[in-house]
C-alpha cells in the first residue's frame, strides 16, 4: 500500500509540474493619447507551472522575439515596444514607461507584428493555443482596454498591463466570483480658510494697500486617501498660481478694482482633478495725488494765465474731484479765491467748491484746467494761497 501510494503521488506531481497554458488576457486595440498605430498592444499569461518559451509561437501568424514567459506571468506584445524609425516618438514605452526608450519597468514586454481594430479576431498558435473573437459590445474606448477575468468573462476597464485578475477556475455551483478593484482615490478639498481678512462684517473683505500690492493668504484642508496630490492651481483676476503645498497665497494690486472676486481653486492627483470655487470682496480705497505741489504765476493786473494740475488716481474707485483754495494774500492786500477758475464745460470760480464729474478710473490720470485772473486795481506784491482738490467715489 505504501509503494502504490507513493507511485500515485509522484504522477501527480508530475503532472502539475509539466503542465502550463498561455491564454491572451488583455487587449488595447483603441489607444487613448497615443496613435493607434503604436499604442496597441496584446498581454498574454502562463497559467501553468512551466515557463514557456515563445519563440515557436505566432501572434496573428506573426513570429515572438526569444522571449519567455515564467509561470504566473503575465507579459505585454506592443505593437511597437520602444520607438523606431516612424515619424513620430510615440511608442508603448512612451505612454506605459518612463519615457527612455528603454524597456526597464517591472512587468515583461516585447515587439509584435499586428493591427487591431474595434471588432478582431486575435488568434495565439504554439504548443498552446488560444483564440478571442471581440467586437464593439466588449468596450475597450476613451482610454479603457477589454480585459479577461476567466475562460468565458470579459470586462471593459482602466488598462492594468502586466497584471491581472485572470482565472482557469469555474465557480461552483451556486457560487458568484467577485472581483474588486479598488481604484485611485479621488481628492477633495474639504474645507478653505482665508487667513487675510480685513473686517469683521460676513464673509471675506479684503482691505488694499495704498500704491503696494496686498498679499492674501489662504489654506485649504484636503481629503484624499492616497495622500497623491501632485498639483494645486489657484485662479484669480485673470491670473493662475500653482502651488505644491496647502497654503495658498497670491498677490491683488492697489488699482485692482474694488468688487467680489472669485477664487477657483483645482487640486489633481494622475488621475483626477476637483475644484472648488470661494469668493472675497476687495474693499474700495480712495487715493489720489496731484502732479506737482505748487503753481507759480508772474501776472500784472487786468492779466490772466491758464495753468494745468494732473490728477492720478492710485486708487481702486473711480473718483470724482471737489475743487476749492483760499484767497491770495499778501502783506497789504488780497485776491478773492473768485478769481482762481476750474474749467468744465465752462469756467468755474472755485469759491464755489465746484463738484467735477470726472470718474477718473485706477490707475490713470486727468487733467485740471485752472485759470486765475488779477482784477483791476490789485497792488503789486507777492501772494500766497492754497488750492485743494479732494476727492470722492465717482
Amino acid at each position: 500500500m505504501k509503494k502504490i501510494l507513493l507511485t500515485i503521488l509522484g504522477a501527480i506531481l508530475f503532472l502539475q509540474f509539466v503542465s502550463a497554458d498561455i491564454y491572451i488576457t488583455e487587449i488595447m486595440h483603441s489607444p487613448d493619447g497615443i496613435s493607434h498605430s503604436d499604442g496597441e498592444w496584446i498581454e498574454l499569461y502562463n497559467d501553468g507551472t512551466q515557463p514557456v518559451n515563445l519563440s515557436d509561437y505566432t501572434l496573428d501568424g506573426s513570429d515572438f522575439d526569444d522571449i519567455t514567459i515564467q509561470p504566473d506571468e503575465y507579459i505585454v506584445i506592443a505593437r511597437e515596444l520602444l520607438d523606431g524609425d516612424d515619424q513620430d516618438i510615440e511608442s508603448f514605452e512612451s505612454f506605459w514607461g518612463n519615457n527612455n526608450n528603454i524597456w526597464d519597468e517591472s512587468f515583461n514586454a516585447s515587439d509584435g507584428s499586428f493591427s487591431l481594430s474595434a471588432e478582431d479576431t486575435v488568434t495565439l498558435n504554439g504548443t498552446y493555443s488560444d483564440e478571442v473573437s471581440y467586437n464593439e459590445s466588449f468596450g475597450g474606448n476613451n482610454g479603457f482596454s477589454i480585459q479577461r477575468l476567466s475562460l468565458t468573462e470579459w470586462e471593459d476597464a482602466l488598462p492594468t498591463p502586466g497584471a491581472g485578475n485572470f482565472t482557469t477556475n469555474e465557480p461552483s455551483e451556486g457560487e458568484v466570483e467577485v472581483f474588486l478593484t479598488v481604484s485611485n482615490s479621488e481628492p477633495t478639498i474639504a474645507n478653505i480658510t482665508f487667513l487675510t481678512d480685513d473686517s469683521l462684517e460676513q464673509g471675506i473683505q479684503v482691505m488694499p494697500n495704498v500704491e503696494l500690492s496686498k498679499e492674501i493668504v489662504l489654506e485649504i484642508e484636503l481629503e484624499d486617501l492616497d495622500n497623491d496630490v501632485e498639483l494645486i492651481t489657484l485662479e484669480v483676476n485673470n491670473n493662475i498660481y500653482n502651488f505644491t503645498n496647502t497654503t495658498l497665497t497670491f498677490e491683488m494690486q492697489p488699482y485692482d478694482l474694488a468688487q467680489d472676486y472669485d477664487v477657483n481653486i483645482t487640486i489633481c492627483d494622475a488621475q483626477y482633478c476637483n475644484s472648488n470655487l470661494t469668493t472675497f470682496e476687495y474693499l474700495g480705497i480712495i487715493s489720489t495725488t496731484l502732479n506737482t505741489s505748487s503753481l507759480n504765476f508772474d501776472l500784472r493786473a487786468n492779466e490772466e494765465q491758464e495753468t494745468t494740475l494732473q490728477v492720478i488716481n492710485q486708487g481702486n474707485v473711480m473718483v470724482d474731484v471737489e475743487v476749492g483754495g483760499t484767497d491770495l494774500v499778501s502783506n497789504d492786500y488780497s485776491i478773492s479765491i473768485e478769481n482762481f477758475q476750474v474749467f468744465s464745460n465752462e469756467w468755474l470760480p472755485l469759491n464755489n467748491n465746484p463738484l467735477l464729474d470726472l470718474n477718473i478710473l485706477p490707475n490713470t490720470n486727468e487733467d485740471l484746467i485752472l485759470k486765475l485772473a488779477i482784477p483791476q486795481g490789485t497792488l503789486p506784491g507777492e501772494y500766497n494761497g492754497v488750492i485743494t482738490v479732494t476727492s470722492m467715489e465717482g
